[in-house]
């Protein structure tokens, strides 16, 4: 029983912190992204210029958000 617990609250823990990684990166973005748009019109903006600014890198960028 003790060993199926820790598993359980290993796999929440790591769920709850996935969630928090989602949440801390909208947060950043939509900051950045907004301090951007008063420099230049929305459709300028690419998301490598997007993560230079918020200083992260693209790959953490796209491992989040998927391209459409």
């Amino acid at each position: 029983i003790f060993v199926n617990g820790i598993w359980e609250y290993l796999y929440m823990f790591c769920k709850i912190k996935r969630y928090a990684i989602y949440f801390f990166l909208f947060i950043l973005l939509t900051n950045t992204l907004l301090l951007l748009i008063q420099e230049k019109r929305l459709k300028d903006i690419t998301v490598l210029e997007l993560c230079k600014k918020a200083n992260i890198n693209r790959t953490t960028f796209y491992k989040y958000y998927k391209s459409s």
